[in-house]
């Protein structure tokens, strides 16, 4: 998430919290042995912060499929692991653990930017306490995986639940909920996700319009908190519109509210998530590659991977999979498919990257937002622009910093990310594009979050197409 022109910082708390733990682990000649395990993960939280934003793929062009949102399934075709966790997880929403390394070392301090503090292994996560090792020579066990509760309707929709995880089941639920209760709502199908879902594209206001606006959540999977944050944006454009104001009527608004449904199922679910037997042996065999980080043995390990799942079902990082320029040069710190930055086997690769070419393609959007977790900043300048994109980025940053207090760092060189969504738009396409890290802490925030930045983030889009109609 974090933009490159913060990877230096990164590497400097990162380097702090190394010290500190080999430090420690030279007095505590027992944790030696164990330090090192964390190493990987812990040099991948750095260089992720370089590749937050990553954009790769092939440009090819194909019509977007018109389709019906599938029956409420949030009610029928949840994954298993939901039912259950309504009624057993709910004592995991408790006071937020200490993080810890794989030896039990103490953490770097929580931070700006993604993962620039995520130093080891949560105990255990969202407040969830660890689970012990279960399983034969301490093999993990995939039963021990903690689910925290889904989300339940408040006021008919599910994104309004301020406590519970928002499952792409709610979102197809939701999304019929509001083609029912709101006129001028579109609804299609950019493609089929390697599990089987629909990944969804929805339009509100008026079609003809000049003016399109593209706002996108969810691309990476531990981040699903967004897709609360712009399906609330959404209702709340329609119920504004309902109430006669006349906004819509200059703009068309596109919505992909959860970019990696697949991913988002494995963070909340673990491998549980995977509807196909197909994808959960793809899950584990991407697994069974990083042994070496003790994920199979160790159960908070097994526990925190998953919960820390940020890619595609496949293992691909879809904001590093865009073909940038620089694409095939990005060293993303992995080299196969993992949990987190793997930039994929080649520009495009990926299925969900593919749609979301075709879709800009197709519609050549005015502007662009991408809704990231977290940190609480906006990253908008790229210098590999042109100037008059570099301006129209910068401005929208400036009316998003206006209503949200989000960081907003100066323009400066060295702000262009390899393989980045945003990147690739503004530069390839020529089309301005913002990234909005929203929330504080590591991801996944806590579900409870959603109301402060809600708060934060309710007028957003306002103030956006307001700016727009001065373009």
């Amino acid at each position: 998430m974090a933009a490159k022109q913060y990877r230096e910082c990164s590497r400097r708390i990162l380097a702090a919290a190394v010290a500190f733990m080999l430090g420690l682990a030279a007095a505590v000649p027992a944790m030696a042995d164990t330090a090192v395990v964390g190493a990987a993960p812990e040099a991948a939280a750095a260089e992720e912060t370089a590749a937050a934003e990553g954009s790769a793929a092939a440009e090819t062009a194909a019509a977007e499929t018109t389709a019906q949102v599938q029956p409420a399934a949030a009610e029928t075709t949840a994954p298993a692991a939901e039912t259950a966790a309504a009624e057993t997880s709910a004592a995991v929403q408790t006071a937020a653990p200490a993080v810890s390394g794989p030896s039990g070392a103490a953490a770097s301090a929580p931070g700006r930017g993604e993962d620039a503090h995520e130093g080891g292994f949560w105990t255990g996560f969202n407040g969830g306490p660890g689970v012990a090792m279960q399983g034969r020579a301490g093999t993990a066990s995939q039963s021990q995986y903690p689910v925290r509760a889904a989300a339940v309707k408040t006021d008919g929709y599910y994104f309004n639940d301020s406590n519970g995880m928002y499952t792409y089941q709610a979102l197809e639920s939701d999304l019929n909920a509001l083609k029912s209760n709101y006129s001028g709502v579109t609804t299609a199908v950019l493609c089929q996700t390697p599990d089987g879902r629909q990944l969804y594209h929805v339009i509100i206001g008026n079609q003809n319009a000049g003016k399109k606006l593209l706002v996108t959540a969810s691309m990476h999977a531990r981040e699903y908190i967004t897709s609360k944050v712009v399906m609330r944006q959404m209702k709340k454009l329609l119920d504004e519109k309902k109430a006669g104001d006349t906004s819509l009527d200059n703009v068309c608004v596109h919505f992909v509210p959860m970019m990696d449904p697949d991913g988002v199922a494995i963070s909340q679910y673990g491998i549980d998530g995977m509807q196909t037997s197909v994808m959960r042996d793809t899950v584990r065999n991407i697994m069974k590659s990083w042994a070496e980080w003790e994920i199979l043995t160790n159960q908070d390990k097994y526990n925190w991977y998953l919960n820390k799942w940020k890619n595609t079902a496949k293992g691909v990082d879809l904001n590093q999979n865009f073909p940038t320029d620089t694409w095939s040069t990005l060293n993303d710190a992995r080299n196969k498919p993992s949990s987190d930055m793997y930039k994929g086997p080649s520009a495009g690769s990926e299925a969900e990257t593919r749609a979301m070419m075709e879709l800009v393609n197709k519609y050549g959007y005015t502007a662009v937002v991408n809704y990231h977790a977290q940190g609480e900043i906006i990253y908008a300048d790229d210098d590999a622009a042109s100037e008059a994109v570099r301006n129209r980025c910068n401005a929208m940053g400036a009316v998003v910093k206006g209503v949200t207090g989000y960081i907003l760092p100066e323009p400066h060189e060295g702000s262009y990310d390899d393989g980045a969504f945003k990147s690739w738009l503004n530069v390839k396409k020529g089309i301005p594009a913002i990234t909005v890290e929203v929330g504080s802490g590591t991801c996944p925030l806590p579900e409870t979050d959603i109301s402060g930045i809600w708060e934060k983030n309710k007028g957003v889009l306002n103030a956006l197409i307001a700016d727009m109609m001065n373009w």
